[in-house]
């Protein structure tokens, strides 16, 4: 059973090894790289989601942000499923460790040409984040509901 588990955290830290590796990329981009990319997915989804006269440029930033925060955010309210038998405050401690990846973000971004580290950045990330966290939590939460418990150590 150990082994099992031993093998699911890894997979586990690979996965979230390649978020970041996705995250931080992007984050070494330059301007004007990130901006021409931007660009190509707006008008891709300009294209499809014809029908919101509101999106913008920048709103498809500010929710490529949050989204790529978020899937991070659903790695990381998966992390105490590896502790189960640690205190809950541990849990929630290691859960909440993820909010340093957007600060790094920025950090990063600020010594790139062409591009600054930006609060609203940092916020957008922390919110999606979270977001991340909570939609998994909840999706855990029903799930472990329609099974009839709480999450076991045996189940990993």
């Amino acid at each position: 059973m150990q082994e099992k588990r031993r093998y699911f955290f890894l997979l586990w830290c690979a996965s979230v090894l390649g978020v970041l590796t996705f995250i931080f990329a992007n984050s070494l981009r330059s301007a004007a790289a990130s901006g021409e990319q931007s660009a190509e997915v707006f008008g891709i989804l300009k294209t499809i989601l014809f029908f919101f006269p509101f999106l913008t440029h920048g709103i498809v930033r500010l929710l490529a942000h949050a989204a790529e925060f978020a899937l991070l955010g659903a790695h990381f309210a998966l992390l105490p499923r590896f502790f189960a038998d640690k205190p809950r405050a541990l849990q929630t401690l290691f859960v909440l460790s993820g909010l340093i990846f957007p600060f790094i973000d920025e950090g990063i971004q600020f010594f790139i040409p062409g591009r600054d580290a930006s609060l609203a950045d940092v916020l957008t990330d922390g919110v999606g984040y979270l977001l991340g966290v909570a939609f998994t939590l909840l999706v855990a939460t029903l799930i472990l509901r329609k099974k009839g418990g709480r999450y076991a150590q045996k189940d990993l």
